[in-house]
């Protein structure tokens, strides 16, 4: 399965690294604070992954990595201001596919060359999403729920945080590759799609772990599949929908470290390799846990061959299943 052996290279990559030999610039680096851009709000995933990033990689390096939001038009106000930064690697982004692969296919007008413009460092951590159905949906796994859509073409309708969203794009690739026809419904934002999964309005959405792990006793709502490559330690029973019979199926987001491009080599390095050990702490380890987040760790080359990987998937999905975005 390609996406079970990409995370579990990743694994591997950052536990082989090798020790690093920094030359001057890293040992010197940084000799003022840094500024970590979050192109989202306070108080979501984004903003929870990077001021844990921020704190514990301010105490490793002895200076201050202050977290700036910068919040606007779905994460692209921050990573152009992080665009026009200085390549000295004291403006870091957090970053994820929506911004360097889903956004760029979907709003035309904005740049096109983001892989050029920033040095990957290290994929921080992945957010798997549940697929979850209203319990009124009579299906109980993902091949009864294709089996419904064929029977029942455009009765089901699917929520999403928003159109082009990663939730939106993984269900519309579920439809492209099974040949079924599901109606989606886009809200502005999170917080309304499972209210309104639970009450019935809508039948089907791509929801986050800690989002929906409280609302499982309710009997309002019916978990069919995780959508990563892996089950989870705090949910054994809930098969991957890739274990179900499609191996191509994932949706998540993974949030990963940038800067700007032409950064100094070894300060990249440096960064990397503080992050990765981070990432290793207990604490940092089981907060990432509680948030339904997998703490990753990559090599700076493993995030890049990702992110090829979903320009070539989500480009895609966006053009065959023929979405527009509203600018």
């Amino acid at each position: 399965m390609k996406t079970k052996l990409l995370v579990t290279v990743l694994l591997a990559g950052s536990l082989a690294l090798p020790a690093w030999a920094p030359g001057a610039a890293a040992q010197a680096y940084p000799v003022k604070p840094v500024r970590l851009i979050i192109p989202y709000a306070p108080g979501g995933s984004a903003d929870f992954v990077g001021r844990i990033v921020a704190q514990k990689l301010g105490d490793a390096l002895g200076q201050q990595i202050l977290a700036d939001n910068r919040a606007g038009a779905n994460g692209n106000i921050g990573t152009e201001l992080a665009a026009k930064a200085n390549a000295d690697g004291y403006t870091l982004l957090l970053a994820s596919e929506i911004q360097f692969v889903i956004n760029p296919a979907a709003f035309p007008s904005l740049r096109q060359d983001l892989l050029r413009e920033f040095d990957p460092i290290t994929l921080i951590t992945v957010a798997y999403n549940l697929m979850v159905v209203n319990s009124e949906l009579p299906v109980k796994n993902v091949n009864e729920l294709v089996a419904y859509a064929r029977a029942n073409p455009g009765k089901i309708n699917f929520g999403s945080p928003g159109t082009a969203s990663p939730n939106h794009l993984s269900l519309e690739l579920l439809a492209l590759q099974t040949g079924t026809r599901m109606v989606h419904v886009p809200y502005k934002g999170a917080g309304q799609v499972l209210p309104d999964l639970m009450v019935g309005r809508i039948q089907l959405l791509m929801g986050s772990i800690p989002a929906v792990m409280p609302q499982l006793g309710t009997g309002r709502i019916r978990v069919l599949g995780m959508g990563g490559p892996q089950r989870v330690s705090s949910m054994p029973d809930v098969p991957t929908v890739a274990e179900q019979g499609f191996p191509w199926f994932e949706s998540s987001v993974a949030w990963s470290l940038f800067t700007h491009a032409g950064a100094p080599r070894a300060v990249i390095e440096r960064l990397h390799d503080e992050v990765v050990k981070l990432l290793g702490e207990p604490d940092v380890r089981a907060r990432f846990d509680k948030a339904g987040l997998t703490p990753i760790g990559s090599t700076p080359a493993q995030l890049a061959a990702r992110l090829k990987d979903d320009q070539n998937k989500w480009p895609k999905v966006i053009r065959e299943a023929g979405i527009k975005v509203q600018q």
